[in-house]
């Protein structure tokens, strides 16, 4: 597990690629890039001279990273949290029927119209893409591949697990997601409100373009597109209050 620790966040991952088989993205330093936006947020707010030992470790804005579905590092839990993600989809390449993957995938996500006809069950997929990896004719192949974003997670007297935008993201957008959230908790840091509490007692904190998709996202539901012709929702950091 690796950790970055400053006075206001603590931001945790799993080992991804270096140790583990399952990773969905190989190799990406988004933890570190992450952990520097954080310093150069708290390193410009009014309360950059705090140290980290003088708050309670439950106060500190918790962010976490896994890059498979098996969610070692717990992001369903925290503030902020990030799922690595494969979107699969049906290819015109023809398919064998050997079932390689069926066997392959743990979620039986995958049934056959036809010997040689495969379906995705949409409502059962996690996203890890081991179908398209272990399929031999890239009959099933990954379009997209991202992280599935959490955020509102809190432990404490009232626990609440953290709901999940809608979509998947790349690096620079996560990115960009984690400084608009993390610069309004640190703004409002000695509110006693954890993030989830913050964004849906004062919504008018969050940029215009994102007010409607989080408090959809806390109150409601989600949905991952898997149709490789829709266009990724942007991210626009110019409408955000943060640093």
């Amino acid at each position: 597990m690796k950790e970055y620790i400053s006075p206001h966040c603590r931001i945790q991952g799993c080992a991804g690629s270096e140790r583990c088989r399952n990773a969905v993205i190989e190799n990406d330093p988004i933890l570190e890039k992450i952990s520097l936006e954080a310093k150069k947020i708290e390193a410009s707010s009014n309360h950059s001279n705090v140290s980290e030992s003088k708050i309670l470790s439950h106060r500190l804005f918790s962010a976490s990273a896994s890059f498979c579905p098996n969610a070692c590092s717990r992001p369903q839990i925290t503030d902020f949290g990030i799922i690595a993600a494969s979107i699969v989809n049906i290819t015109d390449a023809g398919c064998t029927g050997c079932n390689a993957c069926i066997e392959s995938c743990r979620e039986d996500a995958i049934r056959f119209k036809t010997p040689v006809n495969p379906e995705i069950i949409r409502e059962k997929c996690l996203h890890c893409g081991s179908c398209s990896t272990a399929c031999p004719t890239g009959t099933i192949s990954s379009s997209k591949t991202g992280y599935r974003i959490f955020i509102g997670g809190m432990m404490g007297r009232h626990p609440m697990l953290a709901a999940e935008l809608p979509d998947i993201y790349d690096r620079d957008s996560v990115i960009e997601l984690f400084k608009i959230c993390f610069g309004i908790y640190n703004d409002h840091f000695y509110s006693g409100l954890r993030f989830r509490n913050m964004i849906l007692r004062y919504p008018e904190k969050l940029p215009l373009s994102l007010r409607e998709i989080f408090l959809t996202a806390l109150n409601g539901e989600f949905h991952i597109k898997s149709d490789t012709a829709e266009q990724q929702r942007s991210v626009t950091p110019s409408e955000g209050n943060y640093r």
